[in-house]
């Protein structure tokens, strides 16, 4: 079964390139030859490359010689790809990537040879790799990078529109001397996305551990902070992992309305799932705070600019060309309560927000969250510890899930 581990590898090769981490994803195969086919599912390209072999390809069709025409189709999480020998004895060999709109012939001396073009015409057509990037973010339910409430871009735009946000409480704080705040805020989601093209359904855990540090000043709701998020998703067994840095700036340009500014960088790799970008992000959120007795209210209002910077692997020029405006749109209510945490009051709150992506097509464009949190009033200026905890719901055209959260500072 050589000549058909090489049609697999000549695939998967180019996906290598696609992703600066390494090749690999969630993806089936099906394997047909003369008229009898079987499909397996497989979590890895490890896994899948271990059933191209001789022994894994019987396995998979127990009449197999090694001289009939074949085909094997990938679905490599939503973007199919059909690579085959379509003649008995010939050597050509043909690759069609229908979202793409590609279709090529590869013809050498031997079924080796054709399998090396194919190699070569993704090597000189960088283009062809960023295009399938593209086609990943908008047709893959659980890309890494972006298109789904676990992506890299989904997660930094909900903490990019979190720091910025002004509670009421943050609000009507006094003025006091300058002060610092160390946070760690862990959390775990999990999502159910749907495929379109795939009907299976695909799992995603994410596990979070963002870290922070800010700067409080004298006047209340004016805070520059630091913001370093680390981040482990699970695909079904597949792992993706992300990391950032960020900073932001907060300050009142009224008593009640305030303006957040922040940049950032962030990373996704995944050799799992054949996917890694390093993304840029710029965003400005406003916070108009409503007070009351016994509940206050906050609108909040982002508008980011993200985008996928270049990249250089293995000499291959590598330019996604992803570039998102994300607006995101909310309502805080914080309801005062009786209860004390230690000697600190407590409070709760509520939120609904929307978010909503224009620019390059993504899986799901848009997506809603509805939570609820408990713990400490929220200060305006640092003091010796506090914390909350909180659920939440979320929903996308074609995913749902829900997370819970964990802050502590001090």
């Amino acid at each position: 079964m050589e000549r058909h581990r090489h049609i697999v590898r000549s695939c998967l090769f180019g996906l290598a390139l696609a992703a600066p981490v390494a090749w690999a994803g969630v993806f089936d195969i099906t394997a047909t030859v003369n008229g009898q086919t079987q499909s397996r599912q497989y979590d890895t390209a490890e896994d899948a490359l271990a059933a191209t072999t001789d022994a894994g390809m019987r396995a998979l069709i127990a009449s197999y010689n090694g001289t009939e025409t074949a085909s094997l189709k990938l679905d490599f999480r939503g973007v199919n790809m059909l690579l085959a020998y379509p003649t008995q004895g010939s050597t050509l060999l043909r690759l069609d990537i229908p979202v793409l709109n590609l279709s090529q012939t590869f013809q050498g001396a031997s079924r080796n040879a054709s399998e090396d073009l194919l190699k070569e015409y993704f090597k000189k057509n960088p283009d062809l790799l960023s295009r399938l990037q593209r086609a990943l973010v908008e047709t893959s339910p659980v890309d890494p990078v972006a298109g789904n409430p676990n992506s890299m871009m989904s997660r930094g735009a909900a903490q990019d529109y979190g720091l910025g946000l002004v509670s009421p409480s943050q609000a009507s704080g006094k003025a006091d001397k300058p002060s610092g705040l160390v946070g760690f805020m862990p959390s775990y989601t999990k999502l159910v996305a749907n495929g379109v093209s795939n009907p299976r359904d695909m799992d995603s855990d994410a596990a979070s551990l963002p870290l922070s540090y800010s700067r409080q000043f004298e006047t209340p709701g004016r805070e520059l902070t630091i913001y370093v998020p680390l981040a482990q998703t699970d695909v079904e067994g597949a792992k993706a992992y992300d990391v950032g840095m960020s900073l932001t700036y907060r300050g009142p340009i009224s008593e009640q309305w305030y303006l957040a500014f922040t940049g950032g960088l962030r990373a996704t790799g995944s050799p799992d799932l054949g996917s890694g970008v390093a993304m840029g992000n710029a965003t400005i959120t406003s916070s108009y705070v409503i007070p009351g007795k016994d509940f206050s209210f906050t609108i909040g209002n982002m508008v980011g600019f993200y985008k996928a910077l270049k990249l250089k692997v293995n000499d291959v020029a590598y330019d996604p060309d992803i570039r998102n405006t994300v607006f995101r749109n909310g309502v805080l209510i914080e309801q005062n309560s009786t209860m004390m945490l230690g000697d600190e009051p407590v409070t709760w709150e509520y939120a609904l927000v929307d978010t909503r992506y224009t620019g390059t097509r993504l899986f799901n464009r848009n997506q809603q969250e509805v939570s609820v949190t408990f713990g400490s009033k929220r200060a305006a200026n640092a003091r010796t510890s506090s914390m909350r905890g909180g659920l939440s719901y979320i929903r996308a055209p074609h995913a749902k899930g829900f997370s819970l959260s964990f802050g502590y500072w001090f």
